[in-house]
């Protein structure tokens, strides 16, 4: 069992979690009120019936959508926060605060912000995500070091990629782990995740020319970091070694080691058991839905003397105790 499934294929098709069956533009402009509150008006842009399908989650004061639709004009008084909105497929065309901008698949994507806006696409597959201007703000600051001028007075067009390379489109489905798992409300995700994505944002926007080489580099590492957790989530099943991790975010042994020593006090290894065991206790305490069995296999921990005593260790009981007092709790 896979607990999260890859967002995409190598071929940038999604394959997450899509709603069951295909819906309208009544359905469509009732899920984009969620972002865009102040929607003045939503029309096809062919003769054919608007039809979509998306997916989506809510992390503290992030918002991840995912989803496909043809082609819309949509007219708003203003938006929900700021919102970054990245194309896999199709092209999307904004007009805000007097310019225009339009972000083709793969080549940029548009960060606008709470002011009136017009955006018009085509058979448009992508990924949006709404932010609080104030938390990315003070994550920005928190990065630089120092109080900064604001991050994204205007809606502007972004790279792919950073000047250094350091970030790009590819990280964002592992990234996007992060979130997946904090929707399922697994232990400590939810903060996570929401520093996942906000730093992954400010990094889009935070120039490297002057920066302080000794800041920039602990940035990286925490981008480094930051990749190698998600691409762990996402594979929490399946047996895996420092050298998958290594070729994902290409780093070496050294450089990912201590990346994680520095940002989070211990090794990619001891990071990955801690998840799997706080997994593991979660499955277990939902009563019917995992046995402790099928708990340790979802987490990837397949030898089961070996886990009952990490357990222990960790929790203080052996999962079976623990079954048994979740299961009797119920009970009463």
């Amino acid at each position: 069992m896979t607990m999260l499934p890859p967002l995409f294929t190598p071929g940038c098709r999604l394959t997450g979690q899509y709603s069951a069956h295909v819906m309208g533009l009544e359905s469509l402009e009732k899920n984009y009120r969620y972002t865009f509150p102040h929607l003045v008006d939503m029309v096809p842009m062919t003769r054919e019936p608007v039809r979509h399908r998306s997916t989506g989650w809510m992390t503290g004061s992030v918002g991840v959508g995912i989803g496909d639709h043809s082609p819309i004009r949509i007219k708003t008084a203003g938006t929900n926060g700021l919102l970054l909105y990245a194309p896999i497929s199709g092209q999307l065309q904004v007009r805000q605060d007097g310019s225009r901008y339009a972000a083709p698949h793969t080549e940029g994507w548009i960060l606008f912000n709470e002011l009136p806006a017009q955006a018009e696409t085509g058979a448009n597959c992508g990924i949006i995500i709404a932010l609080q201007r104030q938390r990315l703000q003070a994550t920005f600051d928190v990065m630089m070091g120092t109080k900064s001028s604001p991050v994204c007075p205007r809606t502007q067009l972004l790279s792919l990629d950073t000047p250094t390379g350091s970030v790009s489109v590819t990280d964002l489905p592992l990234l996007l782990h992060h979130a997946h798992a904090a929707s399922q409300d697994w232990p400590g995700a939810i903060p996570i995740a929401e520093d996942v994505l906000y730093r992954f944002v400010a990094r889009l926007l935070m120039p490297d020319k002057g920066a302080n080489p000794r800041k920039l580099r602990g940035l990286r590492a925490q981008h480094v970091v930051d990749v190698a957790c998600g691409y762990m989530l996402s594979r929490i099943d399946e047996a895996m070694t420092l050298t998958d991790v290594e070729g994902v975010v290409g780093v070496g042994t050294r450089s990912l080691q201590m990346a994680f020593v520095d940002c989070l006090g211990v090794t990619p290894k001891a990071w990955f058991k801690e998840q799997r065991l706080l997994l593991a206790h979660h499955l277990v305490t939902k009563v019917g839905e995992a046995t402790v069995t099928s708990a340790a296999v979802a987490c990837g921990l397949n030898h089961f003397g070996r886990f009952a005593q990490d357990f222990k260790a960790r929790f203080g009981q052996t999962p079976s105790e623990l079954a048994r007092r979740t299961a009797r709790g119920a009970l009463h």
